[in-house]
């Protein structure tokens, strides 16, 4: 599903082994997890140096559960971005101080939880946007660390109302139809969030559909 290096992404966590490629891969058919309501993910974290030529032609599965849990091929741009932890998990003081903030609707602030809030699209680390239900505590069934977000898989990279993130690369060309879909992939309600343990990401994840 992804392979990402840490030349690429110097946050990825650290394994203790030096391994510096992660490779995540996932069943194509929603409800084969653990938990039988998420899909099977499974993480491998590599020397690049093992590593062999890439295929010409990639490999793909004979069956899937839907087409749009088999990525389309693409090329990762990674880009820095700050973002902000998702509104519902703030106190409410700071709540309030973030409304009052943005004032009236019609004011010319950006709002916090569109253009400030829980970026869209892949992404490494960042908080978890609690978009469908209340937040939910993670902890790792192993150490009881609370998980950290891995790896986030969105269907969109933007949509009108977050278009302050769209990617550098594609400014020039987000009014092409799907432009904002590269890679075809809608996982459950449309976002999952691959959480791992901080303190040792060979624990088991957690996984947060939203």
């Amino acid at each position: 599903m992804a392979q990402l290096y840490r030349r690429d992404v110097p946050g990825l966590p650290e394994t203790g082994e030096g391994e510096d490629l992660l490779q995540v891969f996932w069943c194509p058919f929603e409800k084969h997890g653990d938990s039988r309501h998420d899909p099977h993910v499974h993480l491998r974290w590599r020397h690049s140096e093992d590593v062999g030529p890439l295929l010409q032609e990639q490999p793909a599965p004979e069956v899937v559960g839907r087409p749009e849990l088999v990525p389309s091929r693409c090329v990762l741009h990674p880009e820095d971005i700050v973002e902000h932890p998702h509104p519902s998990v703030l106190p409410e003081s700071l709540q309030a101080r973030i409304d009052a903030w943005e004032g009236p609707e019609d004011d010319d602030h950006p709002p916090y939880i569109y253009d400030l809030s829980t970026a869209p699209g892949w992404k490494t680390g960042g908080h978890i946007a609690w978009r469908l239900t209340a937040p939910q505590p993670l902890t790792c069934p192993e150490c009881d660390t609370e998980p950290h977000p891995l790896l986030t898989v969105d269907e969109r990279e933007w949509d009108p109302g977050t278009a302050s993130w769209i990617p550098l690369e594609d400014r020039p060309h987000a009014d092409i139809m799907d432009a904002n879909i590269p890679t075809g992939v809608s996982p459950g309600r449309g976002r999952l969030t691959i959480a791992a343990c901080p303190r040792d990401p060979s624990h088991p994840i957690s996984l947060v559909t939203q």
